[in-house]
């Protein structure tokens, strides 16, 4: 795809390539999906979808957290413990993306991989609704 070569090698011939040759290649396939705009692209959009899950995690676990606990009387430990909530919200925001399946992990990588052909259905379908 986008002129990137695709080859495939058995172990065989990986065996018979010098240690220079291997680093060669190793380094021309990091290259080839360096430039790949579109596996660049996908990856971005799930970073940012990790990034918002973990930030609502974040501030989910720190409202319970002080719903909860009486944060006046807990002195010293009221840092680890904000410390400790915002590890849980980031391990909440990993864990739904994790759980969320390939096809929506997917369908939510094509979304925002593609975001102005679906803003521009969006827009189409708003002014069609007569919004």
């Amino acid at each position: 795809m986008f002129g990137l070569t695709e080859f495939y090698v058995n172990e065989d011939e990986l065996d018979q390539l010098s240690d220079v040759e291997l680093a060669r290649l190793e380094d021309r396939l990091r290259l080839e999906q360096e430039l790949d705009v579109r596996k660049q692209a996908q990856l971005t959009a799930g970073r940012v979808i990790v990034f918002l899950l973990s930030a609502l995690g974040i501030a989910l676990t720190l409202m319970i957290f002080a719903r909860v606990v009486p944060t006046e009387r807990l002195g010293p430990l009221n840092i680890p413990l904000y410390l400790m909530a915002i590890g849980a919200g980031i391990g909440l925001g990993h864990g739904v993306w994790y759980v969320a399946g390939y096809a929506v992990r997917n369908a939510v990588r094509w979304v925002l991989g593609h975001w102005p052909v679906v803003l521009f259905i969006l827009a189409a379908l708003a002014r069609l609704s007569g919004g």
